[in-house]
């Protein structure tokens, strides 16, 4: 009497490990496998903040020294790379006989030049106090002529170009706190797209010097 007890209880439990084995089988089967594909950036993995900065460049405006100004900001990747977008603009001089060099005597002898577009840079050791960075923009600009503001209020202007821009850079910078950091840099404007008034590429292609300062989350 126990043998019959003791084999109908392995048969039960036999039957029911051949059940659970098979459901298992069948939540295999349609369970679907993630093989995800090598990436370039892993978004589960990496780090995301950002920055604004305000920026003063020196380089040469025609025959004189100009001084631009703007800003760039963007989204900071892992610590180190950088995805954004950045302007500048000239500030000084204004006229156009300073950048030209030759007398002008009509009424457009305002001159405007500017340009942006989108930026990437990668900052080697970030969480240093002395950081280093490269970086690039590339896009595009305006050069136009308008009237002295003074002696007429409306917004008029003639002539000009619109151009391409591409300025790679090299950077250093200082962490004065975890919020904001100070730097230098140099870098090459590379415009192709001015002629008018007197004016082409070779007036605002060449080197320049930057300072700036960023506000942000390093």
């Amino acid at each position: 009497m126990k043998s019959i007890k003791v084999l109908t209880a392995a048969a039960v439990l036999c039957i029911s490990t051949a059940g659970w084995s098979e459901d298992a089988v069948k939540d295999q089967k349609h369970e679907k496998k993630d093989n995800p594909p090598e990436v370039l950036f892993n978004l589960k993995e990496s780090s995301v903040s950002g920055y604004g900065g305000i920026y003063t460049r020196f380089s040469k405006a025609g025959d004189t020294n100009g001084c631009f100004v703007g800003g760039r900001g963007g989204f900071i990747i892992n610590d180190s790379f950088v995805v954004g977008a950045g302007g500048m603009g000239l500030a000084n001089p204004g006229k156009r006989e300073k950048i030209t060099g030759d007398e002008y005597t009509g009424i457009y002898d305002e001159v405007q030049f500017g340009y942006g577009g989108f930026l990437t840079e990668y900052y080697f050791n970030p969480k240093d106090l002395v950081v280093f960075s490269i970086g690039t923009l590339i896009g595009g600009g305006g050069l136009y002529f308008t009237q002295d503001k003074e002696e007429d209020e409306n917004d008029h202007h003639e002539g000009g170009d619109n151009f391409f821009v591409l300025e790679p850079e090299l950077n250093v910078f200082i962490h004065l706190t975890r919020f904001c950091r100070i730097g230098a840099g140099v870098s090459y404007r590379y415009v192709n797209g001015i002629n008018s008034e007197g004016m082409d590429d070779s007036d605002f292609r060449g080197p320049a010097a930057s300072a700036m300062v960023q506000f942000g989350w390093f």
